[in-house]
């Protein structure tokens, strides 16, 4: 029993040496905080001040963007945007469906409204629709706005967003689906940028009632600007009396396995999935496209 009094006696002494330590640490975190001088006016002003410079950087971010992007769409010789600064600093991120199982990397199929959110819309308007759709539910309703110099979609700041695929190196072409329900030929502009403001640009020439294919190869963006350093694609319509609507689904990179995929995947398919963009047509009892086979009798 002695020895277990003087045990205790010791845990008492080393709780009293314990509780001595801590409040005199405490006396000394008091005593410094004590002489440390309160904010004036000035300094309360100045964090304020400093506080509404983020909350107004936040904003203009987000207007310069679009201010941006509307001055790169419609000066295509000026490599210098004073707009970029705080675009990249404030700008909020962007949702793309990203790399899929077949190693493509897929923009947006417009499946949802997340992934229309992704896109910067100047004098357009642009929702998902089902009345046409190349694959899926839905497919991407644009109508560029007429009375404008440009009216253009585009995805913006590939090049300064780590989750963003800025490098296309590594693809073998950009491709994507258009349809228009119009009854002549339209003319769109496939316009790309790298970080450098050197850009590749190309007129696509849209064909009536039928959807059509676009293939970009990467060989022909790759001589005009560097595709390690990508930072902005966009389609846009020039100064039209008109407006007019179109329709967007599967904007996507390619890549050679994924071509290589494509072809194991068809290698029954005998050539059709390369003609039915041109033997489809619209059928207006369905409202939709059907796929009209020629045959020789």
């Amino acid at each position: 029993m002695k020895e277990i009094d003087e045990i205790k006696q010791k845990f008492k002494e080393l709780q009293g040496i314990l509780r001595t330590l801590i409040e005199s640490y405490r006396d000394r975190l008091l005593a410094k905080f004590s002489r440390m001088p309160v904010l004036n006016l000035n300094a309360k002003i100045g964090l304020a001040l400093v506080g509404l410079a983020l909350a107004v950087g936040f904003f203009a971010g987000s207007v310069a963007n679009k201010e941006g992007q509307t001055l790169n769409a419609a000066t295509p010789s000026s490599p210098w945007n004073p707009f970029k600064w705080f675009g990249s600093v404030f700008a909020g991120r962007i949702y793309l469906s990203g790399t899929q199982p077949d190693g493509s990397f897929l923009f947006s199929n417009f499946e949802t409204q997340e992934a229309m959110n992704s896109w910067t819309l100047i004098a357009a308007r642009m929702m998902p629709s089902t009345n046409y759709a190349w694959e899926g539910a839905h497919s991407g309703q644009v109508t560029f706005l007429a009375g404008k110099e440009i009216a253009a979609i585009s995805i913006d700041e590939l090049g300064k967003s780590r989750s963003q695929p800025s490098d296309w190196s590594a693809y073998d072409s950009f491709q994507m689906y258009v349809f228009h329900p119009g009854d002549q030929f339209e003319e769109l502009n496939f316009l790309v940028t790298d970080i450098w403001g050197k850009r590749y640009s190309e007129t696509l020439k849209i064909p009536p009632v039928t959807w059509v294919k676009i293939v970009v190869p990467m060989a022909k963006i790759s001589a005009a600007l560097n595709t390690k350093k990508v930072n902005q694609v966009s389609i846009s319509r020039r100064q039209t009396s008109i407006a007019r609507d179109f329709y967007f689904d599967d904007t996507r990179l390619i890549s050679l396995s994924t071509r290589g995929a494509l072809s194991r995947a068809n290698m029954f398919d005998y050539g059709f999935s390369d003609r039915k963009v041109a033997w489809s047509v619209f059928d207006p009892q369905v409202n939709s496209q059907i796929v009209h086979v020629p045959f020789v009798v």
